[in-house]
């Protein structure tokens, strides 16, 4: 009887003894982290390769510098913006004179591409200013028609010809008190013109 018992004992020690170092080995008990489901999706996780920053994948194993680490893995995250375009965020609305200076305060905006041609009329002595013409006038009396000059105090000496260095977001809309279509060009926009062309209006 005392033998049956020290076998049954024996065997008692053999199944806790492999029972702790299996559980041991699965992250249960001791100072291992608990193998919930949770936490077997984030191993799950860990084990597929990640794109780096640099476009090269990294596994879990292959530790780098400000990785994410989950339990014993860590991966590089990529930022949130990574494969998007950032949208184009709109024109500020036209206040003022530069909105009345449109055919009933009404103008979209458009991106027009570098290389585009534009035209001013403008007085011999004046510079460039904000406001570019889509069509060329042939005479003085044309570019009053078409831009309304005069209410802006602005000559009609010479017609210049400018052209776009670069892609860029402008004003459209009909002229107001005048029969032709202008731009704006927003503040803030730099030297986007380049002068290609200048001759006298009859």
């Amino acid at each position: 009887m005392k033998r049956l018992w020290f076998v049954i004992a024996w065997l008692c020690l053999v199944v806790i003894t492999f029972g702790r170092a299996d559980a041991m080995a699965h992250g249960v008990g001791g100072s291992g982290t608990p193998t919930t489901k949770s936490n077997q999706s984030y191993h799950a996780t860990a084990q597929l390769p990640l794109r780096a920053a640099g476009g090269a994948e990294r596994g879990a194993s292959d530790p780098a510098p400000g990785a994410l680490r989950i339990g014993r893995s860590s991966w590089q995250v990529a930022p949130l913006t990574q494969g998007f375009v950032a949208a184009e965020s709109a024109l500020p609305k036209l206040t003022g004179s530069f909105a009345d200076s449109f055919a009933g305060g009404s103008y979209t905006t458009q991106t027009f591409k570098a290389g585009t041609t534009f035209y001013r009329a403008e007085g011999t002595d004046q510079g460039i200013g904000s406001f570019f013409g889509l069509a060329k006038p042939s005479t003085a009396a044309d570019a009053e028609k078409m831009y309304n000059l005069a209410k802006w105090n602005n000559g009609a000496d010479v017609v210049s010809t400018y052209r776009l260095t670069q892609d860029t977001t402008m004003y459209v809309g009909d002229v107001a008190g005048g029969t032709g279509q202008q731009a704006l060009l927003p503040r803030g926009s730099g030297n986007v013109f380049q002068q290609v062309g200048r001759e006298p209006l009859p």
